[in-house]
């Protein structure tokens, strides 16, 4: 028989929280007697799935997400630039071989 857990703490306590333990001691104490019938229980399932669907979750607090308010807005920070442009590598390339050819000519005179 597979078992099946249910966190009873997630729920609102109310009428609906009470009435369904009460339908699930019910139940415990129905499947421990021997005599039981196919009928009762399905019975007692039908009115543990009717008390189950009653329930209701308790309410999360969730953080606004609204860009347009002013308490979630954060300053705006420059970033600084990652990476080299185009004309920044190509000066130092064009660097690099002129100082190359600048110690090459040296050598050779």
């Amino acid at each position: 028989m597979p078992h099946y857990s249910l966190d009873l703490n997630q729920y609102q306590d109310n009428g609906a929280l009470a009435n369904f333990k009460n339908l699930l001691a019910q139940a415990n104490t129905l499947l421990s007697n021997d005599n039981v019938t196919q009928k009762q229980i399905d019975q007692m399932l039908k009115d543990l799935t009717t008390a189950r669907a009653a329930l209701t979750l308790k309410e999360t607090k969730k953080p606004t997400t609204d860009k347009n308010n002013s308490n979630n807005a954060k300053p705006k920070q420059k970033l600084p630039q990652t990476g080299d442009s185009k004309q920044t590598v190509l000066g130092l390339l064009g660097f690099s071989i002129l100082t190359i050819g600048a110690i090459s000519l040296k050598k050779f005179n």
